[in-house]
């Protein structure tokens, strides 16, 4: 993102959450100025007042998911938001409220509006896919019987000529998992230079 002053700069209003977010040219996210209503009671007298909160610059943190999100309070409660999301609104044409953004280059911290596009979750699924961030081989497909560990005794146990129907049992799939496992079918990406 180049260097630009905040104050020369027109922020771009976006209302998400119940809040309104100032979104600037060069990706910064400022909360807007809001006030708040407090009470103190100061020698038996209930005093109340209203305390001016002024915009300022909110420093984003990589959520668990690996995006940047930013985050303010409103009232008592903390409002998060995907700064990708603000930033899109803020400066891609085609929003809708249903549509996902894409990182055009995958990385998900790259939040120039120049990478990020609209998409349909399901193409933005496609995308994800096409340019390889979705693995899952082996240990990271969510239904695996075996560990890589397993898969690299099954193929040493199978060179040395144990039968497959017995490393099946053992191991406890069906025989024609460890066959498909043989001929070079699952666990594929496991490569021979690794049983070595």
């Amino acid at each position: 993102m180049s260097s630009y002053n905040v104050d020369t700069m027109t922020p771009i209003p976006i209302e998400d959450k119940g809040v309104v977010w100032l979104v600037y040219p060069d990706g910064s996210i400022w909360s807007s100025p809001s006030t708040v209503e407090m009470s103190r009671t100061r020698f038996g007298k209930v005093q109340t007042f209203v305390r001016e909160i002024p915009s300022k610059k909110l420093s984003p943190y990589i959520s668990k998911s690996g995006y940047h999100v930013v985050a303010c309070m409103r009232k008592t409660k903390r409002v998060k938001v995907f700064a990708h999301r603000l930033i899109a609104r803020a400066f891609v044409p085609g929003y809708e409220p249903h549509l996902s953004v894409n990182h055009i280059n995958g990385n998900k911290l790259d939040n120039r509006p120049e990478n990020l596009e609209w998409l349909t979750i399901a193409d933005n699924t496609r995308h994800q896919w096409s340019i390889g961030l979705v693995d899952l081989c082996g240990e990271k497909q969510p239904t695996h019987k075996l560990t890589q560990q397993q898969v690299i005794h099954i193929r040493k146990a199978l060179r040395l000529g144990v039968p497959a129907n017995s490393l099946a049992i053992i191991a406890g799939v069906n025989p024609s998992t460890v066959y498909l496992i043989e001929y070079g079918k699952r666990w594929k990406h496991l490569d021979d230079s690794t049983f070595c």
